[in-house]
């Protein structure tokens, strides 16, 4: 972890600025770096936040110190806010509806007149609700296959949670 890098902006680009320091080229994210432009060519000290991800080493740059933590605080909170309610919805998706609403049957005997009666008078037919349908969606084995993954989701979400909650208790 560093906490601040100082040396000579030589480049700005859309993204990042590069600041040399003791012969290396740094290269710094910075949220806006066309606001570093009156400082190219003169020694700068940038307060910079390391991330280490598995394909990428990444230095991100801000003005101040106070300008570093913020942003970071700001993000967590948007990801605890997401999360929060991604937990919320998936709780309400959990729940089964059942409806057991009467539904009108048809009877209809052997013969061609009466299924073509039946036929006829399409109209009084009411099937039932789609949640008595929906019923047998439940027990095939694609959606257990389905809730057992969103359960094993759900717990790595709380233990992930757990984690980020020690990470900042104090």
């Amino acid at each position: 972890m560093y906490e601040y890098l100082k040396g000579i902006i030589t480049k700005i680009t859309a993204k990042y600025i590069v600041l040399e320091a003791n012969g290396i080229g740094y290269i710094l994210h910075v949220a806006n770096p066309y606001a570093y432009s009156g400082r190219v060519n003169q020694e700068t000290q940038i307060y910079v936040h390391q991330v280490v991800r598995e394909d990428a080493h990444l230095l991100y740059g801000f003005r101040s110190e106070r300008g570093r933590i913020d942003p970071l605080i700001n993000r967590m909170k948007n990801l605890f806010i997401i999360l929060f309610i991604f937990s919320i919805l998936s709780a309400i998706a959990q729940k089964k509806k059942t409806y057991f609403d009467k539904a009108t049957t048809v009877e209809v005997t052997s013969g061609s007149d009466s299924i073509q009666a039946m036929l006829d008078d399409y109209e009084r037919i009411q099937l039932p609700p789609l949640s008595v349908f929906l019923e047998s969606v439940y027990d095939h084995p694609s959606i257990k296959i389905y809730e057992a993954k969103k359960d094993e989701a759900n717990a790595e979400m709380k233990v992930t949670k757990r984690e980020w909650l020690d990470y900042f208790r104090v």
